[in-house]
């Protein structure tokens, strides 16, 4: 027992070491109201330029509009013992420096002991040249004679050792803000958006912009509510950014200009420039890797232009649902095999629409077992006031679930075909179909 007590202390501390990392950046935004930034370093497959990083940080921390903090990731105790550093550690940045062809960091271990121990390190005399000494005011001799957790390291080693920068910016840069606080249900929609987004919280970003590009920032902050999410966050939280200005159903239909990873941090921070002159319209769906509990979150937006932020609301006020199957007799395929008639087999569904106006919107979704490819026809049988309206198909073949929103629907019949990709594909369905009128909905055949 006594053996393994060391171990637990040491595994503790490293637990609290990654806390306190977090509760910083944290700590920034919730104390001062900065906002959060987090720049991976070392992560695979990120679109990291250090150059530009480096110069980002650098001109924007001499102007006074950011604070900075760099943190280590997993180290072995070898490399720790050799480079005097400690893993999974936050760093406070005091200075940045560019002096010819070398580019510095003033770093500072909140300890207050135990320093970096490689290049211009103070115990590295050969990279401490007279002018880099009047430079930067800095005498490697004098700071040996006492650990005050002050050194400075050069960026190539950053970039070695270190794992992740957290910026904090100054919200002044922006003139303009908007916010929605807000919170999103556990038991609204299915427990991961991979096929549709519909019951995701939704949001329009407006941009007023004038003749020059104005730069915005989305911010989307997880209200933490337990002490247990510091220690074990399992919220994986982003905010995917379109640029249509509507509700979106198909995460990927239209492609998103934005869709960052999913994170387990209380704040996802995204980044846009509205380069269009006039008005700028997006939608900002909030998105979790997998949702298991409610979230209270809040989500703002940050401009240069003049901007508001609302939530979309659904102005659909009637629904009508039908379960039904495709079997040996209906399941007809898409009509692309031989024979190629067999899509007349599918299942039809009369959808009728009633309404003084001609000016109806339709939403119309089909879900069916993930295996299947699926997809619908939409075909106008008669129009109250002959209004003609063009056949619809509900797009690609997606597995599973499809949907396909209708504007500007006639009042009217229709009749609404769902299909496999494929012939013989035998399984159950659901038909729901939502209308800003009222509609009646039923099989007949």
């Amino acid at each position: 027992m006594r053996a393994r007590f060391p171990i637990a202390i040491r595994r503790l501390s490293k637990q609290r070491q990654r806390e306190a990392v977090e509760r910083r950046r944290t700590w920034d935004h919730e104390v001062i109201g900065w906002i959060p930034e987090r720049i991976s370093i070392q992560k695979p497959g990120t679109e990291f330029d250090p150059d530009k990083v480096f110069e980002k940080l650098f001109r924007r921390m001499h102007q006074g509009d950011c604070l900075i903090t760099l943190a280590t990731g997993r180290l072995s105790k070898e490399e720790c013992d050799r480079a005097g550093l400690v893993e999974t550690h936050a760093y406070a940045v005091l200075d940045l420096r560019r002096i010819d062809e070398k580019r510095l960091l003033k770093l500072k271990n909140p300890w207050t002991h135990l320093r970096w121990k490689g290049r211009f390190s103070e115990k590295d005399l050969t990279s401490w040249n007279l002018e880099l000494r009047k430079a930067l005011s800095y005498d490697p001799e004098k700071a040996a004679e006492k650990d005050d957790g002050v050194f400075w390291i050069d960026f190539e080693s950053v970039l070695h050792f270190f794992d992740v920068f957290y910026v904090n910016w100054d919200p002044a840069m922006f003139p303009f803000t908007s916010v929605v606080h807000a919170s999103w249900d556990a038991c609204t929609g299915p427990v991961k958006d991979l096929y549709t987004v519909g019951d995701n919280p939704q949001y329009i970003l407006t941009v007023e912009n004038g003749s020059r590009p104005a730069a915005v920032w989305i911010l989307l902050t997880r209200h933490i509510t337990r002490i247990e999410d510091f220690a074990e966050n399992k919220e994986y939280i982003t905010v995917m950014v379109y640029d249509t200005g509507r509700k979106v159903y198909i995460p990927s239909d239209p492609k998103p200009i934005s869709d960052g990873a999913r994170i387990n941090s209380p704040h996802y921070l995204c980044q846009l420039v509205a380069s269009n002159s006039g008005t700028n319209k997006y939608t900002l769906v909030v998105a979790q890797y997998e949702k298991t509990t409610t979230i209270r979150y809040t989500l703002r937006a940050f401009s240069t232009a003049k901007c508001i932020l609302k939530p979309i609301i659904s102005h659909f006020k009637h629904t009508k649902t039908i379960s039904a199957a495709w079997d040996e007799h209906t399941a007809g395929g898409c009509g692309n095999g031989v024979p190629k008639g067999t899509v007349l087999n599918n299942p039809v569904f009369e959808l009728k629409v009633s309404s003084a106006s001609d000016d109806n919107t339709v939403l119309i979704e089909l879900k069916a077992p993930k295996q299947y490819s699926v997809a619908f026809d939409v075909k106008q049988i008669s129009s109250a006031r002959t209004t003609f309206y063009e056949p619809k198909h509900s797009g690609a073949f997606r597995p599973g679930y499809t949907i396909l929103e209708l504007l500007t629907v006639p009042a009217g019949v229709y009749h609404v075909r769902p299909m496999t990709f494929i012939a013989n594909q035998k399984g159950p369905f659901i038909l729901k179909i939502d209308s800003t009128c009222v509609i009646d909905l039923k099989r007949i055949k």
